[in-house]
């Protein structure tokens, strides 16, 4: 019979079969106390199922009730066995929510009907056996638990890790506050000094690029210069080279000649003194420019460290976040992992529960092995003797077999010579019918009435005879004395005979006559 809650099935069990696992388990119930239940019992039932399903001993029960009890100042034995009843109550309606029994309440543990508590057990021990097949899954969940203990662990380590490091660089932090603000203001500093500077740079090479174009308004105007003076140096050795017809001319030309490469020279000394002082203020110039791109440099640097600052302080706001988030999780796995030792706790002692039925159970499958192993040494001497029985026997058939060989072949011998009689007589008896037929000047119709059958062997045909081996099986009939009178005629009718022959495979040869009286 089946019973259902909830569209949820579970079978109803006959009262052996709830008292049957009780007693495995260790609590011993008639089948009377099953068939009317007290609340002592039913209570004792539930208290056994909470221990084995959760692991909650009676101690345990009672501890809270201890603390909700201490807190009560007047009477608190009054409401002992009330808030025991209520605890107990509570649990039994989560098995029964996990065995798919929705409700149970405090009359079935006070005053429980019979046919509803045996519902009630019969999902709640079903329940327990589905969770005891399932070993290899609360193994797994043992598993599960271990891992999840080693993974608190891990992390409990790399939190106190991440801790220590945020404390390290808080410390660093606070220790660097101070030289990072003097940093901070020197930077400011610095960057004032590096905007002057880069304003006076940009007005230096203003000026240098001035200079650059004089220089080079300079340099050409030398260059002319140069080739003056060579074409006038050339002109002035020519003009040597020539006879001198008016030398007061040449001399005052001579003169101004002078007097214009004295102003050229001078020139070009004041241009080459300028080149100096140029060049003066390019090393200048350069020695600034030196001094700016270490100064760039340094504003570079202290850039990159100012960004690692805000990276460490953005690091450690993540770090702080993470911090937090790793403590949930510890508080988290710390639940866990007390409920997973709960959990072991309690398939410890199912093991343990299980452990001792199994070594009864090992226990009775030993002295049933001693039975057998007695039982099988009694039939192994049986079938010893039963061996000599049936070689004896053997034996026996054996020498049967060949004294029926032996007898099989006298016969086959003799059987042979009946049968080259038998030919010889039905040849003498044919021509005696057909001396018979001449005489009364009849037709011979019927010899003779044969019929025979070969079971197995071979057949030779021969002019005036059969030879069957191995074995033959016959029956012959012999003649009428005398043919049988017809009532209607006078004349004698002799019967007439329709033999045929039937063969079956070579080694399996069958034959047969069969006889039919014909009238004439």
């Amino acid at each position: 019979m089946m019973n259902s809650q909830n569209g949820f099935w579970f079978p109803s069990m006959k009262i052996g079969e709830i008292t049957r696992p009780l007693d495995e388990w260790g609590l011993r119930v008639s089948e009377d106390q099953i068939q009317r239940p007290t609340g002592e019992i039913v209570q004792a039932v539930y208290v056994l199922f909470l221990q084995l399903v959760t692991g909650l001993t009676p101690e345990a029960l009672e501890e809270p009730v201890g603390r909700a009890l201490a807190t009560i100042d007047e009477f608190p034995e009054m409401y002992n066995q009330s808030l025991n009843l209520n605890l107990v109550l509570y649990h039994v309606q989560r098995l029964g929510h996990a065995a798919r029994v929705e409700n149970i309440c405090m009359r079935d543990l006070i005053f429980p009907e019979p046919e509803r508590t045996r519902n009630i057990l019969s999902a709640i021990i079903n329940f327990i056996k589905f969770a005891e097949e399932r070993g290899t899954f609360l193994k797994k969940l043992r598993d599960q638990s271990t891992s999840a203990l080693e993974e608190k662990e891990r992390l409990t380590h790399e939190i106190e890790e991440i801790k220590r490091k945020i404390e390290e660089i808080k410390t660093q932090r606070e220790s660097d506050g101070p030289r990072c603000q003097q940093l901070t203001e020197e930077n400011n500093k610095i960057m004032e000094k590096v905007f002057g500077l880069q304003n006076a740079r940009a007005e230096v090479s203003k000026e240098v690029d001035a200079r650059k174009k004089d220089k080079s308004a300079l340099s050409r105007q030398r260059e002319n210069l140069n080739r003056e003076i060579e074409l006038a140096t050339t002109a002035i050795n020519n003009t040597r080279g020539r006879i001198v017809q008016s030398p007061d001319r040449i001399k005052k030309h001579i003169s101004e000649m002078s007097l214009l490469v004295q102003d050229e020279r001078m020139t070009i000394a004041n241009a080459e003194m300028k080149c100096r002082e140029l060049k003066t203020k390019l090393d200048a110039l350069n020695v600034f420019e030196q001094d700016m791109k270490k100064l760039i440099d340094d504003l570079r640097m202290i850039h990159s460290e100012h960004l690692q600052v805000e990276s460490i302080k953005h690091k450690l706001t993540t770090f702080r976040e993470e911090l937090d988030r790793k403590l949930i999780l510890r508080e988290q796995l710390m639940g866990r992992a007390e409920r997973g030792a709960r959990q072991e706790k309690n398939a410890e002692e199912r093991l343990a529960r299980a452990q001792q039925h199994a070594n009864e159970r090992r226990i009775r499958a030993d002295e049933e092995i001693v039975r057998l192993k007695r039982d099988y040494l009694e039939m192994a001497e049986e079938r010893r003797e039963n061996d000599r029985i049936v070689e004896e026997t053997k034996k026996e058939a054996d020498e049967l077999e060949k004294k029926m060989q032996e007898h099989l072949k006298s016969n086959e011998a003799e059987l042979g010579e009946l049968l080259n009689e038998y030919w010889r007589l039905r040849h003498q008896t044919d021509v005696y019918m057909e001396t018979l037929a001449e005489k009364l000047g009849a037709k011979l119709i019927f010899a003779t009435q044969l019929c025979y059958e070969i079971e197995i062997g071979e057949i030779e045909f021969k002019p005036a005879s059969y030879y069957l081996t191995p074995s033959l099986l016959f029956f012959l009939s012999r003649p009428p004395a005398s043919p049988p009178v017809c009532p209607v005629q006078e004349a004698p009718i002799v019967g007439c005979v329709r033999a045929t022959l039937r063969e079956g495979f070579p080694n399996d040869v069958r034959g047969e006559i069969e006889i039919e009286r014909l009238g004439r």
